[in-house]
């Protein structure tokens, strides 16, 4: 809370003083101009002691004491304007600071809060004609000057009846300060605010409190690995930090963190580690509103870089970036970290009713001892501080007790725990009483995770598995466009896992998930392997599907410490090991080929290893990116698992058996022919199923195979219907897909040189934005591309003037033969000055450039990989640089979100040519690839 003391306050009122001492008879015009110049000068003073390393709190605290000595400034002249015509004021008032202004925190953008109080015997009549003057003498002043300011006009009985409304009336009004009139108003306000808060209900208001912590971090992601994170709202942002204090007040009736260190609540190391976090995340945000010059508190990827720049982090782009966001996630994780911590402590508060937070951690009565353990009123504490010198195998044994009887730590046995394991040598860790009550951990499923997330807390997992040190602050990015600490990510997935079993159990999980989990053996066995496989490939796999060797040497030694029955640790090994081989199967869908489904299933080759297989995956995504599965579609995933279990039923594991691809196409025949088709001709529909590679049947439902014939039974007919010239002209179909804010345009036409990124170009130069495309060929040269696209204000493509646009483009390119790069160039010019470009430093992507080469011979064909900075004209330009250097492009499946573009293409290898030839245009491809996508301005390599 920002006091009156700072050494901030006397210096600005003498410069106010000079600049915007005004009465009520000085012109309205001049005094405007006045609070102008004082804030313009004042703001920039406050960006001088950002650039000079102030703290963030201080610049914070500056920024509310600049508005203090304005609105007080402000507010005296039009008390004296009141008083000029009324004489005296009708009752005492108060103006009050709310929320971050109550707090003394103004960020260089920042809304201000605040309320006029009044007494609650205040004469209605008097107090309105106050009330007016107010509003006209003070708060149309601020909004002149271009301030947002939230009001409200309360007496003391108003005020406190609206604090019973939620959480947040009642969270704002905890942090409430004077900022000008009657001290002794608030202080009966507080006092009466005090005696209002019914202790009785402190345990239902706690109750509340967390549970609007837990819904807001859901909402946003529950992990601190955000791509482009919120600072206010985020997980481990400003808010987790703040209501830790609005708990304490609740509580305590002082928002001091020193209340919680004499409560012995926290260490004081631990409250140092809280202020510095939340000190850098409003460091941070300071900077954000000075660049971006809004109220806004998104990190996005395009400034990243200059804020981390700004801030004095060194290198190019993204080492910078990379720096500053390790930073943020770190302290981010330190507040979350603690935040967690009292939440659990105060949920036992919750159910006490009244009673003090410390002696209800440490109340004495019906307790019952457990091999040395005192367990009381949902708590385990030791009964005698040398316990684990005695017997050193406790350390772990007392997290299995946790686990069985869902009771939780005390304070002091924690910072026991925490000692005594810095203090065991190695060769403790890996004795039998340690190693057996582990694996007793892991058997317990369902409850893993808690316990495992404590171990890990307390430093007894990395004492137990000293390699998952290696995973921890190791930040990772993956080609679902998303961020991650890898130690996090694998305690999310055990979370998830944990999370699967229990509803399954409880009947509340999804019908598909049951039917998985209830045809997996040894599901145990899965916590072994996520907790293991990213010790063992620490980073993501791309390229085609690896040829890795079984050996697994660092599983392997972990697993031979733990002493597993050899049955078990053989699965164990096996299934990394074959997960590995199909990570980028799952990964990419890449069900589209039936030598790839042959190649996959060599290595999954029973319903059991594959039903393994989904759940890691499905788990170990979750634990990346908590809302990855709401992003990304599942449902396609769930198909292609339901398909290839089939497949292994039908075949018993042996791919000789597995229905051939022409079997499958067959298959699908059936169903069109009993379809009514518009009197299509039967050998048209023949052509189609013949005409086209397997994997277009792989990867098609019905419908969609439907829209293709009718679209290309269009085009035919087109095509006798018109001149040479007109033959040329497209099929295009139109989709709305409102529910996912997007259009689905289908193109059916003939194929030509350098189609797909002429297409692609078509699209770009009339404004909208790809999400997704797929491309595929018929052997009579008529092709099927398929582009999800949205647009930039309204999502889906409703406007028929800019559909008309778009078929102009295309005749222009296809038919007329106009390029249709300046185009495409024009939009993209212009979508970075909307989006502001030019005020802000030119950086390259803030995210790892990505792009992989590689030759897949089971395809038999070269896929590129890449990921990078999503603008308008990034497909087109990729592709174009694919046709020129030669390669025909087979098909293609790009995605975008989070302004990040990922993407493979599929290419034939170019006929006749010397593999050395191939592979120096590969190289050559490769670099001018990444030379577009690190490049934030258009490149025509």
């Amino acid at each position: 809370m920002l006091k009156k003391s700072h050494s901030l306050y006397l210096p600005l009122r003498k410069r106010a003083e000079k600049i915007i001492h005004y009465l009520p008879k000085d012109d309205k015009v001049e005094r405007l101009s006045g609070y102008k110049e004082f804030l313009a000068v004042e703001r920039e003073r406050i960006v001088d002691y950002h650039r000079k390393g102030k703290s963030g709190l201080y610049v914070a605290h500056a920024g509310a004491i600049m508005m203090d000595v304005l609105i007080q400034c402000v507010f005296r002249t039009a008390l004296l304007t009141y008083s000029e015509k009324h004489l005296t004021l009708p009752c005492e008032c108060t103006l009050v600071g709310l929320g971050g202004y109550g707090r003394g925190e103004i960020s260089p953008s920042s809304d201000i809060d605040f309320m006029f109080l009044y007494p609650d015997d205040a004469p209605k009549k008097d107090t309105e004609q106050l009330k007016e003057i107010l509003t006209h003498e003070l708060l149309y002043p601020l909004w002149d000057l271009g301030l947002k300011v939230g009001h409200s006009s309360r007496t003391i009985k108003e005020a406190i009846q609206e604090s019973k409304a939620d959480v947040k009336s009642r969270n704002s009004l905890l942090e409430t300060r004077q900022i000008l009139g009657s001290k002794k108003l608030l202080n009966q306000f507080n006092r009466e605010y005090r005696k209002s808060l019914d202790k009785s209900k402190l345990g239902v208001y706690l109750d509340e409190m967390i549970e609007v912590q837990l819904k807001r971090r859901e909402q946003y992601g529950g992990s601190v690995f955000a791509v482009e994170p919120n600072i206010k709202n985020g997980v481990g942002g400003l808010r987790d930090y703040q209501g830790i204090f609005w708990m304490s007040n609740m509580l305590y009736g002082d928002h001091r963190l020193e209340t919680l260190y004499d409560d012995e609540v926290y260490r004081k190391q631990e409250l140092k580690t809280f202020r510095d976090a939340y000190d850098f995340l409003l460091r941070i945000r300071n900077e954000l509103h000075m660049v971006s010059r809004r109220p806004t508190d998104e990190l996005t990827l395009k400034v990243q870089p200059h804020i981390a720049e700004s801030l004095g982090y060194q290198g190019n782009a993204l080492n910078l970036v990379e720096s500053m966001m390790q930073d943020y996630y770190m302290h981010a994780h330190n507040i979350l970290t603690i935040a967690k911590s009292l939440e659990k402590r105060l949920t036992l508060y919750s159910k006490s009713e009244g009673k003090s937070i410390i002696s209800r951690f440490f109340n004495k009565n019906q307790e019952v001892e457990i091999d040395g353990f005192r367990f009381s009123e949902g708590l385990i504490d030791y009964t005698n501080e040398a316990i684990f010198d005695d017997t050193p195998e406790k350390l772990i044994k007392v997290f299995h007790l946790s686990q069985v009887t869902d009771e939780s730590f005390s304070v002091n046995l924690e910072r026991l725990i925490r000692q005594k394991a810095e203090l065991q040598e190695p060769p403790i860790w890996n004795s039998p009483g340690f190693t057996q009550s582990f694996v007793k951990i892991l058997s317990n499923t369902g409850h893993v995770h808690p316990t495992l997330d404590e171990m890990y807390t307390l430093g007894v997992l990395t004492r137990m598995i000293p390699e998952f040190e290696t995973l921890k602050n190791q930040i990772r990015h993956d080609r679902h466009l998303t961020r991650f600490a890898t130690d996090l990510r694998v305690m999310g997935s055990i979370k998830k896992l944990d999370g699967l079993l229990l509803s399954h159990r409880k009947g509340l999980l999804d019908n598909y998930l049951n039917e998985v989990i209830e045809n997996t053996n040894h599901i145990g066995d899965i916590y072994w392997m996520l907790l293991l496989y990213s010790i063992e490939f620490p980073e993501p796999s791309y390229g085609p599907m690896d040829e890795i060797s079984p050996d697994l040497p660092v599983v392997n030694s972990i697993l031979d410490r733990f002493a597993l029955e050899k049955e078990q640790k053989e699965r164990i090994l096996n299934f990394i090991f074959r997960h590995r081989n199909v990570a980028r199967f799952w990964q990419q869908a890449l069900f589209e080929d039936a030598r790839s489904i042959t190649h996959f299933l060599e290595h999954i080759h029973d319903v059991d290893t594959l039903n393994s297989s989904f759940l890691f995956y499905y788990c170990d995504t979750w634990g990346k990116n908590p809302q990855y599965w709401e992003i990304h579609s599942f449902p396609e995933i769930e198909q292609l698992h339901r398909n290839l279990s089939s497949l292994l039923s039908v075949g018993n594991g042996d791919p000789s058996i597995i229905p051939t691809a022409e079997e499958s196409r067959m298959m699908l025949r059936s169903e069109i022919q009993a379809q009514y088709l518009d009197n299509i001709p039967e050998e048209e529909i023949d052509a189609h199923f013949h005409l086209l590679p397997d994997r277009y049947f792989a990867s098609r439902v019905m419908d969609d195979v439907s829209l293709h014939i009718r679209l290309i039974h269009e085009l035919l007919h087109s095509i006798n219907a018109a001149d040479s010239l007109g033959s040329l002209k497209p099929i295009l179909d139109w989709k709305d897909i409102p529910q996912e804010g997007q259009s689905m345009l289908n193109v059916v036409t003939w194929d030509r040189a350098s189609l797909f990124y002429k297409l692609a170009g078509a699209i770009s130069s009339v404004g909208l934005n790809i999400l997704r495309a797929r491309a595929i060929s018929r052997t009579d040269h008529i092709t099927i591309d398929t582009f999800y696209v949205t647009h930039p204000k309204t999502g889906v493509v409703e406007d028929e003037d800019l559909r008309g646009q778009f078929e102009e483009a295309v005749e222009a390119i296809l038919v007329e033969g106009n390029p249709s790069g300046h185009r495409v160039r024009d939009q993209y010019e212009k979508s970075k000055f909307a989006q502001g470009y030019e005020k802000i430093a030119q950086f390259e992507i803030s995210m790892p450039v990505h792009v992989e080469v590689s030759h897949d011979k089971n395809l038999n064909q070269i896929i590129i990989d890449y990921q990078g900075a999503d603008r308008i004209g990034l497909l087109y330009q990729i592709s174009r640089q694919i046709s020129r250097a030669g390669f025909n492009i087979d098909s293609v499946r790009v995605n975008t979100h989070n302004t990040i573009a990922a993407g493979t293409f599929y290419l034939d290898l170019p006929k006749k040519q010397k593999e050395s030839q191939s592979h120096a245009k590969i190289a050559e491809l490769r670099e001018k690839l990444i030379a577009i996508l690190s490049s934030d301005s258009w490149l025509d390599l």
